[in-house]
């Protein structure tokens, strides 16, 4: 299936050009590994940013630069182990997520299971979420950005449908409480802030599951 919600292109560019955070990052690139037009955007942008790069005077390198990459290359790192890949129902996801698979039921609570996967700065982190068939997060908003991406199954939020490898973008001016649809689902959520429960049910859960 072909993703039909997307990042946007000033979040591509970010991407492209290295500038987000690691948990964001992350999101992104779950959603390209499902997304051949957004992947074809990031190489444009890359390319570009390739191209005005080489139009940059030289800087000066030092003294024991090459002496350095060529030790490098002499003694090279060990090749990590090599992963099994996630399950078959799922979009291709980094190493990264599928450690946090491996852990996942780490906290759970009233259908929903939470596994850490990054944390940044200043409250930034992700994680991702499952929610059991009909079951969802309970209603919140956001004290920063949140970027969502399915990684297996589908939710409802607002009355559209999001499946596998759709992306969304939220700030404090979405109010919403995303349920999956009649399977299970799984999202890789970027958060900069903690979320903002709106009732009493997000405020018992949210502690529990560690998204607060």
């Amino acid at each position: 299936m072909t993703p039909r919600h997307h990042p946007s292109d000033a979040l591509l560019v970010d991407y492209a050009t290295g500038v987000l955070m690691s948990g964001q990052r992350l999101a992104v690139a779950c959603h390209l590994n499902a997304c051949p037009h957004c992947a074809r955007t990031v190489s444009l942008v890359e390319a570009v940013g390739g191209v005005l790069l080489s139009d940059l005077p030289l800087a000066a390198m030092n003294p024991d630069a090459l002496a350095l990459a060529l030790a490098r290359i002499e003694r090279p790192e060990p090749a990590p182990a090599p992963e099994s890949g996630p399950p078959s129902d799922w979009i291709r996801v980094p190493g990264e997520v599928l450690k946090a698979l491996r852990a996942r039921g780490r906290r759970s609570a009233f259908g929903a299971w939470v596994s850490p996967v990054t944390k940044g700065p200043g409250g930034a982190r992700s994680y991702l979420i499952g929610m059991a068939p009909g079951r969802g997060v309970a209603r919140h908003t956001h004290s920063g950005h949140e970027l969502t991406c399915v990684l297996k199954g589908s939710f409802i939020d607002g009355g559209i449908v999001y499946g596998p490898g759709d992306f969304t973008e939220h700030d404090g001016d979405m109010t919403h409480a995303p349920q999956a649809t009649d399977e299970d689902c799984v999202c890789l959520l970027a958060t900069d802030a903690p979320l903002m429960p709106s009732d009493w049910v997000g405020r018992l859960v949210f502690p529990l599951l560690g998204v607060s």
